[in-house]
């Protein structure tokens, strides 16, 4: 901000700095919100649940492709 402030001699420059200012704060709070409520270990698990599906259907997917050959027989 003090660099564009300098570079093109703004002169609502005064507006500016309270919106940056309330961004800011606003960005920590999201920030310290975050750390607090672990959302990393929250999106890790949903990365993990995610992963654990896609091995899933893969699975039965290929089962449905390729049944075992007594399948027909245990019915």
């Amino acid at each position: 901000m003090g660099a564009a402030a300098m570079a093109f001699e703004l002169k609502w420059f005064h507006w500016i700095m309270p919106l940056a200012g309330a961004a800011t704060i606003a960005q920590l709070v999201i920030s310290l919100w975050s750390i607090v409520a672990r959302w990393d270990e929250k999106y890790e698990r949903a990365v993990g649940s995610a992963r654990a599906n896609a091995q899933l259907f893969a699975f039965w997917k290929g089962l449905l492709d390729n049944p075992p050959p007594d399948f027909a027989q245990s019915r």
